[in-house]
């Protein structure tokens, strides 16, 4: 009756032979994975680890580094920088929190996030995009992919960054149009692409960004600590055990069939 998932994606005709699956538990936050329409028709609930990742990824947006770039002035300070943190759920505040600590001016833009949450201070918020990145001297992605982000970093929004900016994704791929960074950094707006997630991995030779000096690719690893394999095995059992219960957490759930909010 639960099945719990990590990195496999199932086929419908799986969904369709064991009809008896209540849930989808997954050890991690993702769910690119998971076919919510498959799953709306069998009834079936997607729950996530969403305490899992959080504090591994966070890091990585803050970490890193080539050792030969000790020969050049092209490293920056983060403090004093205005930081907006674009997509402000448990990553994005986590990192936040970290950028503060290098003396960042923080912002953030949080579609996802209702109107009146407490936030951590003094982050402040930004409803438009366009003007939080206008502003930015570094921007950090940590939007998922979805409907009403796909390709949201495109060669309109990139045209407002400053001379000279940063753009950092640590989010999902897809959400940056991946062949706009490459004409935006012909003009230097930004400066530096950073990112961990592409369309196809890894970056092949006929990649636009993939001889740049001012590109940087990471793999999407920063999950892969100990510490976090052990929280989403243990955060994916609990909310099997939860849904048996009755007490599901509601920020635990991916996707609830008949929900009104499921993502499409």
């Amino acid at each position: 009756e639960i099945l719990l998932l990590r990195g496999r994606r199932l086929v419908p005709q799986q969904f369709d032979t064991v009809k008896s699956i209540r849930l989808v538990t997954r050890d991690g936050v993702g769910n690119d994975n998971m076919d919510f329409a498959q799953m709306g028709r069998n009834g079936l609930t997607a729950s996530v680890s969403a305490d899992a990742n959080y504090v591994s990824i966070s890091g990585r947006a803050v970490s890193g580094g080539e050792w030969n770039r000790r020969d050049s002035l092209g490293a920056r300070d983060v403090r004093d920088n205005d930081v907006p943190v674009d997509g402000f759920g448990l990553i994005g505040q986590e990192f936040a929190q970290r950028a503060l600590v290098f003396g960042a001016r923080l912002s953030f833009y949080g579609p996802f996030l209702p109107k009146g949450t407490d936030v951590l201070r003094p982050v402040r918020r930004k409803d438009d995009l366009a003007q939080a990145v206008s502003d930015a001297d570094i921007a950090s992605l940590h939007l998922p992919r979805t409907t009403l982000t796909r390709n949201l970093i495109d060669a309109g929004l990139l045209a407002r960054f400053q001379l000279g900016s940063v753009l950092i994704n640590t989010g999902r791929d897809g959400v940056v149009d991946e062949p706009a960074p490459a004409k935006a950094l012909d003009v230097g707006r930004p400066a530096i692409c950073a990112t961990g997630a592409l369309a196809s991995e890894p970056a092949g030779a006929n990649d636009l960004l993939s001889r740049r000096a001012d590109a940087i690719f990471t793999p999407q690893s920063a999950a892969m600590t100990l510490q976090r394999a052990n929280r989403g095995a243990v955060g994916a059992a609990r909310n099997a055990l939860d849904l048996v219960d009755g007490k599901l957490p509601d920020r635990m759930v991916a996707f609830a069939p008949l929900s009104p909010t499921a993502p499409r």
